[in-house]
């Protein structure tokens, strides 16, 4: 049986092997481009400035910057307080670097590019101890659908021992950090 089913394999692994990543060398499109030279200055500066290292990078990018989506982890220990002044510095850099960069401008779906078209998520977690930082200390600060939702950990040994302890939307989030 093996013998009947081999040239069948065989002629699979020759097509499947032509199709490798290095076909689409060269592939990639202007827009997703212009992405990458805007967004890694940008990652740069959290990991200095910030002390953040980036776990994803990535968006909406099928024809033009539809959303970008940028997910960081970090071993501090903050507050809600500290953690929304960190969420909401790094994400309105993040808005100026979209905005002000001439030459991802033509790609964005919309512009100016707003808080409704990123995802932007933070891990507070010590990959030294394996420990999320202790209550009432944030382990994960992250948002969806325009409301930001701040996490603690429960300390339970099931798959998600992370709890939502507060929400606020974006635009309450910034009038409390500018102290309006």
């Amino acid at each position: 049986i093996i013998m009947k089913i081999l040239p069948f394999l065989l002629a699979f692994l020759a097509l499947f092997s032509c199709v490798t990543n290095d076909s689409f060398k060269g592939s990639e499109s202007e827009h997703v481009k212009a992405f990458n030279r805007m967004i890694a200055p940008f990652v740069e500066e959290m990991k200095k400035t910030e002390d953040l290292s980036p776990t994803i990078v990535s968006g909406e990018l099928m024809d033009q910057v539809n959303t970008v989506a940028l997910y960081f982890k970090s071993d501090k220990s903050l507050s809600i307080k500290n953690s929304r002044e960190l969420y909401i510095r790094c994400t309105q850099k993040l808005l100026s670097y979209i905005n002000d960069h001439e030459e991802i401008r033509p790609y964005l779906a919309i512009y100016p590019f707003t808080e409704n078209e990123i995802e932007f998520d933070i891990s507070f977690y010590n990959y030294k101890s394996y420990e999320y930082p202790s209550p009432p200390n944030v382990a994960h600060i992250f948002n969806v659908k325009q409301k930001i939702y701040y996490s603690i950990d429960t300390g339970a040994t099931d798959n998600n021992p992370l709890k939502t302890i507060h929400e606020e939307t974006y635009s309450e989030a910034l009038k409390i950090v500018k102290g309006e």
